[in-house]
């Protein structure tokens, strides 16, 4: 099964469902889901989960999972894989290879065995001070980033991993550019102090190609934020994101030019009827000053909630959103003419800090969230049914990022409380 395909042929029906739902500015009411006990009766696409005997991750029987990186350990580059692996996406793939970037979501305050240089930053060179983001005043470099996974798809084992980019602070998000390259974006907007020499809360583009790590410069015409989500329009190249306030907005990046993203300009949606129901709505262009900074709380643009990550699938930017009153809800956009409409998309009762991750071979989204005592990652149909995918027991940490190849055969999944990298292998098209 080839997923480019399958998305590309379920985005008609799609975009037709959500413009009939959103005829006249009203929006299908969302529907919630059944829980009982946390337990959900609504769907059961693979089975019950299966308990893990090594206490990782539960999933259903058929299925197998096989780790490919882990915190700590050595990479290609002499450095060690750094902790808290979060958005992932597949830069290429071949019948023998798939290509990985991988964001690590290291933030401020956390000790250097967390980063890639090892205890202390014994590892640290000249070579690779020059081309970090920050290194601080005193030498002591800000250790979040994005790492580069080759992987034997036969053999199942990563063949060659390096860092790729570096010096940067909370990197969750990331999506892959329709020109092949990784762009990830900082969580913080930490100013300089004593310990950080430069502002963070840019974006950061990283090429596909070459096995070292590569310069770190920002994107400043993407502005600067503390970014709650991160997607690519798979076909226009402009640039989707969210942020962590709780008055936050939704806005899109428009480049000048379709393939590059040093110049452009920034948006923000406006519902045309501001009450929260979703509906059409319109795209105002944003003045950023010489600070570069996206000032949320000043600014024109419907305040929706805090950003909690989001996807492109089939046709379609999926949104997760943080209200003020705590609950958890993913939202819907169609931006296409004659304009964006949104509605709001799934509220699963039972679930907090639920997130899209990413779309599926058959049709469904993937979701995040904790469930009161694990993390879980359940599957969503179109027609808001939920079944179970995967559990992660006790998990301090909720998954920021999950991809699949390109044939659909393999999901690669993070585990930011663990440190692990994994390929999870099954019945995907059952």
């Amino acid at each position: 099964m080839n997923l480019h395909r399958e998305m590309k042929e379920m985005t008609t029906s799609r975009r037709s469902f959500l413009k009939t739902a959103l005829t006249a500015t009203a929006c299908s009411p969302l529907i919630r889901l059944p829980f009982t006990g946390g337990v959900w009766s609504s769907n059961d696409r693979f089975g019950p989960l299966e308990t893990d005997p090594e206490g990782l991750l539960d999933l259903p029987r058929a299925f197998r999972r096989q780790w490919i990186s882990r915190a700590g350990q050595g990479m290609s580059d002499g450095l060690h894989a750094p902790m808290f692996p979060a958005g992932i996406g597949v830069l290429s793939e071949t019948d023998n290879e798939i290509v990985l970037a991988c964001n690590h979501r290291v933030d401020p305050g956390t000790p250097s065995r967390t980063g890639p240089f090892g205890f202390k930053d014994s590892r640290l060179t000249d070579e690779i001070r020059a081309r970090l983001y920050d290194l601080g005043p005193n030498g002591k470099p800000s250790r979040g980033g994005v790492t580069i996974i080759r992987v034997d798809r036969r053999a199942r084992v990563a063949v060659e991993h390096h860092l790729a980019l570096a010096g940067l602070l909370s990197c969750a998000y990331g999506a892959v550019t329709p020109w092949g390259s990784w762009l990830c974006a900082e969580q913080s907007l930490q100013e300089p102090t004593e310990r950080y020499a430069r502002h963070h809360g840019f974006a950061f583009e990283v090429g596909a190609g070459g096995a070292s790590l590569q310069d770190a410069e920002p994107l400043v015409a993407l502005g600067r934020l503390s970014r709650g989500g991160l997607a690519v329009h798979p076909e226009t190249g402009f640039v989707y994101f969210s942020d962590d306030e709780p008055g936050g907005h939704l806005y899109r990046f428009v480049p000048s030019s379709p393939d590059a993203l040093g110049s452009g300009s920034i948006q923000v949606l406006q519902l045309v009827d501001d009450d929260f129901k979703g509906g059409r709505a319109t795209w105002v262009d944003l003045k950023i000053g010489p600070d570069h900074l996206v000032r949320s709380a000043a600014m024109p643009g419907t305040q929706l909630g805090r950003g909690v990550g989001m996807c492109w699938y089939a046709g379609d930017l999926y949104f997760g959103l943080r209200r003020a009153s705590g609950r958890s809800e993913i939202w819907r956009l169609a931006d296409e003419p004659p304009g964006p409409q949104i509605e709001p998309w799934l509220i699963a009762d039972g679930l907090d800090e639920v997130r899209p991750l990413t779309g599926s071979p058959w049709g469904d989204l993937l979701i995040a969230a904790f469930d009161g005592h694990n993390a879980v990652v359940n599957g969503v149909t179109m027609s808001r049914e939920m079944y179970p995918i995967a559990r992660e027991v006790l998990a301090t940490g909720i998954p920021v990022g999950a991809c699949f190849s390109r044939d659909g055969k393999t999901l690669f999944f993070n585990s930011i409380a663990r440190g692990h990298t994994l390929m999870i292998s099954g019945p995907w098209d059952n």
